[in-house]
């Protein structure tokens, strides 16, 4: 994740809080990336919403299609309009992975962002995520993707952790350990 502005950390903070106190986090973090999400897809989209050619009614109607799309919850639905109306639409993507962050820190859990030269059966994929449970000590959900570049092994990210069991970290660290006795 790209390091968030502090107005994209604000903005999520209430957001948060906001879903907290009416029982909707989950539904609102869902929704707030979806919507994220389909404004990365769409150049269209995010043209309209972003570039000041276009009057407020053409955004508004764009906005409105787009959450009726989504079906978008009132809490949702209120703070990208404030998003919007605010001029901070271009940090929408920053502020859905903060409210993700935030989410995640509240209910204990944190990402691991997994990179392995070839597919994980279902079995290695839970016992990963249970041996970075335990050196973590909080509940992983894990994001796999497979890295052709990889010669063989696991690289995990957990935070601003980062444990490599690639055969490449292995091969320079021994590398490492032959010139050190040179």
């Amino acid at each position: 994740m790209a390091l968030a502005s502090t107005a994209s950390h604000r903005y999520a903070d209430a957001l948060v809080e906001a879903a907290e106190h009416s029982g909707q986090l989950d539904q609102v973090k869902a929704e707030l990336s979806n919507f994220a999400a389909a404004m990365e897809q769409s150049f269209e989209l995010k043209n309209v919403l972003l570039n000041p050619v276009f009057t407020k009614e053409e955004r508004s109607r764009a906005l409105d299609a787009l959450m009726s799309h989504l079906s978008l919850s009132q809490t949702t639905q209120r703070f990208v309009r404030l998003v919007v109306a605010k001029d901070r639409i271009a940090e929408l993507q920053q502020m859905s992975e903060v409210v993700q962050d935030l989410a995640d820190a509240k209910e204990g859990r944190v990402r691991a962002e997994i990179h392995t030269a070839s597919e994980l059966s279902a079995d290695a994929t839970e016992q990963l995520r249970r041996a970075l449970e335990k050196k973590t000590g909080k509940r992983i959900e894990l994001s796999i993707t497979v890295d052709k570049t990889l010669i063989g092994g696991i690289q995990a990210k957990v935070g601003s952790r980062v444990f490599d069991g690639t055969i490449r970290s292995e091969l320079t660290r021994l590398r490492g350990i032959l010139e050190a006795r040179e």
